[in-house]
Formats: structure tokens, C-alpha cells, sequence
């Protein structure tokens, strides 16, 4: 039995910024969609925040999928993908960030490794997972992890998590902690994950959400204030992060995630950030040459916007089961309360764009292979589906500014994508903001 998953990243809002919210809500802003969503996370008996989200896709039953939240103080539950039957994978435990891979570092076939961070004991947990033949889901083995070597933070100050397995199959973690990424290459061997090597890559920046590229080549890291930047997953490539997207192309960053869909040839591969002040939802194509930002738009439910600040994003363009046979978007909240976030079809995102965005229709060229879930898989597409042109443009409800050839990102320029109205107020903002506290 096979199966990929989704994986993304959130957190919450760290400061609050009444003078920019008083700024935005005085500026018409530009037309975007509003997306109903399709069905919601609830818990009745929920804990803590739900933070970081993602999917844990069963290619044998897709229905059996089970979405893995991890909801702070109450550790990391699962639900199914209705979004109802939540169930507790950890005892309640205060956790912060979560991961998964299907492959790599010797894992079995039809298994899965989720990892997360513990705060209270300062280790890195991972969770051996199988669907079992009636396709529910069930823990193999649990295991725990310190930080080693002569590192002044342990993993209670990590904050953010990401897996990438490369063509050779080597299996890596990335760690977000302040100021660096530590990328630790892991084996799978009698006693459960072991660190093979560890190495350390700067980048600035007290928070940080980590995402992977589905190919295995690209992590991606949003840093508080400091934009999007990419790094080789390769740990023997010279080149430490890039900047991809500045701070003005993103505005206020909460929540980021990669689409798991393996890009083909002529196919985008989207980015998805949050925005903790206007809960706006923004499309990226990293992989673009230049990397552009594509379309913006919020998620709506049945009481209104889904309350503010959108803290986990998860993504994936392909059919998920007979509730999302056209992708499937996953958007936790940074707030507390039984509703833990809402289930959107990505289809009905990307036709409330002219032209529509790109989405895999079911059955319209074969089935994902499950190479998804940043970990380096097979292409796992179709071909878009026969009702989408499949011809994503650049621009849409914000104005389009010019953009530099990928050689010449992170060179300090302004913007790397295009710039929003919205994100240039953000970034005036917070500069005059600052320079008052001072």
C-alpha cells in the first residue's frame, strides 16, 4: 500500500500592528476572488492552536486520507478528510511544527515518517505511519531525537519543519531555528531514525517557515521580514539561500506551503503564502523563470472569512479522493476554538481566475504515482484536465510590476515578482513604524 502526503507550515501572528490595519481598511483594494470553502476541521474537545497541516494521502482508498494538524499544547491529531473523526496521534504535549515523507532514508513500502518538535522535552519526534489493510491508519513506532554537537538552542526553539528526499534517496530534515536552517540527513535503521550528518545553513531571522520542493531539489524558507529565499536540498552545493521573493512581493508572512505535485514540463509548481493582516492568500511560481507572483484571493466560509491570522497552508493540484477530485487546499487557524480550519477545492480556486489556474482533473491522463510531499518523487501529474486551459498568467487583481531574470534574484533589486499595492503599503508601514520605536 502506497500513499503521499501534503505538507506545509504556519504560525501565528507575532505582533500586532493596529496602525497598518487602520491603513489597509482605508484603501479600496483591488478586486480577488472569494472561495467558499468545501467542509471544515472541527474538534469539539480541541486544544491549543492549530498550527502547521499536512496530508497524509492513502492512493489505495484516497477516501481514507487523513489530514495531521499539529495544535500546539494539544499535540498532533489527525482527522479524516471530511474533516470530522479527530483523533490524537501524540498524548497532549506542547508541539511546534510538522513534516512528513512517504520515502527515502529506508522507509517500507505504504509507510510514512512524521516528524515534529516537542517543546517540553526539546527533542525532535518522529512517528512511523501505515494505512493497515482496511485502510486505517496506524502508529508503527514512535522515536526521539536530541540535538546534538555544541548548538546553543535545542529543538524547543525550533519552529518550522521540512522534509526533501533527493534523486540518490538520501532522506533530509530541515530545521528552522533562529538565525539558521539545520539540514540533518537521517537513515532509518533498527532503532528507529538516525542522524547521519548534520550541517548548518545561516539565514537571518528570529521566525521562519520552511517548505519543500516536490522534486527534491529546493527548500524554501519565508523569514520574518526578510521575503522568501531558496537553498539546494543537496547539502555539498556551495550556494547558501538565495532570496527568491522580497518582503514587499509578500507582505506579512503567516503561513507557507509548496505544492506537492511534481512539475512537468510546461506545468507551473505554485507557492502559497498567508497574510496575517488581511488573511489574503497569495500565489507564487518559484520555479518560473523569473519567479512571479500569479493571483491573490481569500477563503470564505459560511460565518465569513476564516478568522484571522491563517497560521498552516497545505496544497496539493491533484485529485484527493471523491470530496477533491481536483486538488485539494488546506488552511488551518491561528486562533483557538473547536473550528480548526477549512477544507477548500483547489478546482474551485483556480477557475475563480480568468484564465483558470492550473489543476489535475481526475482521470484525465492517469493516476498520481505519489511522488508528492517535497520528498523528491516520480511526476505524479495529468494534464491539467480537459476544462482547464492550463495557460496560469502573471498579474491578475494586483498590478504587475517589472520582474528580474532569475540570474539576477536576490541581487538587492526591487522585487523579485510582482508587487501588490497592498504589500507596498505593508512595507512602508512597518519601515515608518520602525523608525518611530527607534
Amino acid at each position: 500500500m502506497d500513499q503521499h502526503e501534503v505538507s506545509g507550515a504556519g504560525r501565528g501572528l507575532s505582533t500586532p500592528l493596529v496602525l497598518l490595519v487602520s491603513l489597509l481598511s482605508s484603501v479600496p483594494v483591488l478586486a480577488q476572488p472569494s472561495v467558499e470553502a468545501t467542509a471544515f476541521l472541527e474538534n469539539a474537545d480541541a486544544v491549543g492552536v492549530a498550527e502547521a497541516v499536512v496530508l497524509w494521502r492513502n492512493l489505495e482508498d484516497p477516501d481514507a486520507s487523513r489530514i495531521l494538524v499539529a495544535e500546539g499544547a494539544g499535540g498532533v491529531v489527525h482527522y479524516a478528510l471530511d474533516g470530522t473523526d479527530p483523533q490524537a496521534l501524540t498524548p497532549a504535549q506542547n508541539v511546534s511544527g510538522l513534516a512528513i515523507t512517504h520515502h527515502g532514508g529506508g522507509l517500507a513500502e505504504g509507510q510514512a515518517m512524521v516528524a515534529t518538535v516537542s517543546r517540553d522535552t526539546a527533542e525532535l519526534l518522529f512517528h512511523l505511519l501505515r494505512f493497515n489493510d482496511e485502510g486505517v491508519p496506524e502508529s508503527v513506532s514512535q522515536h526521539a531525537m536530541t540535538r546534538g554537537g555544541d548548538a546553543a538552542l535545542g529543538y524547543e526553539s525550533a519552529n518550522s519543519l521540512a522534509f526533501s528526499v533527493g534523486p540518490d534517496g538520501r532522506l533530509f530534515l530541515f530545521v528552522a531555528f533562529p538565525n539558521e536552517i539545520e539540514q540533518l540527513e537521517l537513515g532509518l535503521g533498527e532503532e528507529g531514525p538516525e542522524r547521519l550528518a548534520s550541517t548548518s545553513r545561516p539565514l537571518l531571522g528570529a521566525e521562519k517557515l520552511l517548505t519543500s520542493d516536490a522534486s527534491g531539489s529546493f527548500v524554501y524558507a519565508a523569514a520574518e521580514e526578510g521575503g522568501i529565499s531558496e537553498v539546494s536540498s543537496d547539502p555539498d552545493a556551495p550556494d547558501g539561500f538565495l532570496q527568491v521573493f522580497s518582503p514587499l512581493d509578500v507582505g506579512f508572512l503567516n503561513g507557507l506551503a509548496m505544492d506537492t505535485r511534481t512539475a512537468t514540463a510546461g506545468t507551473p509548481a505554485y507557492l502559497l503564502t498567508s497574510n496575517g493582516i488581511t488573511n489574503t492568500l497569495r500565489i507564487f511560481e518559484p520555479l518560473a523563470d523569473p519567479p512571479r507572483f500569479v493571483q491573490s484571493f481569500q477563503v470564505l466560509s459560511g460565518n465569513g472569512q476564516i478568522p484571522a491570522p491563517v497560521a498552516g497552508l497545505a496544497l496539493t493540484t491533484e485529485p484527493v479522493g471523491t470530496l477533491f477530485p481536483e486538488g485539494l487546499l488546506v488552511v488551518t487557524t491561528g486562533t483557538t476554538g473547536s473550528r480548526r480550519g477549512a477544507l477548500v477545492s483547489w478546482g474551485d480556486v483556480a477557475r475563480s481566475f480568468d484564465p483558470p489556474l492550473f489543476f489535475v482533473e481526475e482521470g484525465s491522463g492517469g493516476e498520481p504515482d505519489g511522488g508528492t510531499g517535497g520528498d523528491g518523487g516520480e511526476d505524479g501529474g495529468t494534464d491539467g484536465g480537459t476544462n482547464n486551459p492550463n495557460n496560469p498568467v502573471p498579474g491578475g487583481p494586483d498590478i504587475a510590476l517589472p520582474q528580474l531574470p532569475r540570474e539576477d534574484v536576490g541581487c538587492g533589486c526591487t522585487g523579485a515578482g510582482s508587487l501588490s499595492t497592498v504589500s507596498l503599503l505593508l512595507g512602508s508601514g512597518l519601515f515608518l513604524l520602525r523608525r518611530r520605536r527607534r
